[in-house]
């Protein structure tokens, strides 16, 4: 009798430490059921918290979602799913060339206000830059 209550206990504490920190608490008691059913070991309940580590910050980060019930999460096995892969950002070439563009005429304008601030006239300014560009010739 004396192990069926520590079984007990210990399935209840289990259960504490995962209903505690699951972000959705709704159908608590169909959640502990679900618990019973899953019947999780200590590498189960390691797996469901590893997993929880990085899917309760994967759902606040979007807005629209709402984590599974706690019992559809046990019954699903949803600990086993896959962390979402990281977003690659590509740039076309045509994009990349645009960029690079905007970014080397910032440059030139930079170049040329530092001048005129230094005493040189707007019209020398832009033909030494210019210049120094390979853009014009004398």
């Amino acid at each position: 009798m004396a192990l069926l209550f520590q079984l007990t206990q210990k399935l209840a504490q289990g259960f504490q430490a995962f209903y505690a920190r699951y972000p959705l608490k709704k159908a608590r008691k169909d959640a502990e059921k679900a618990w019973k059913q899953v019947k999780p070991t200590p590498e189960t309940e390691e797996a469901i918290h590893a997993a929880l580590d990085w899917q309760i910050p994967h759902w606040q980060s979007m807005e629209w979602y709402t984590p599974p019930y706690p019992a559809s999460y046990l019954r699903g096995e949803r600990w086993t799913d896959e962390p979402p892969k990281p977003k690659t950002v590509t740039v076309s070439p045509a994009i990349g060339r645009r960029l690079e563009d905007q970014i080397k005429h910032q440059d030139v304008t930079n170049q040329i206000v530092f001048l005129v601030s230094r005493g040189m006239s707007p019209e020398d300014a832009k033909r030494q830059v210019y210049k120094e560009l390979g853009w014009i010739r004398d």
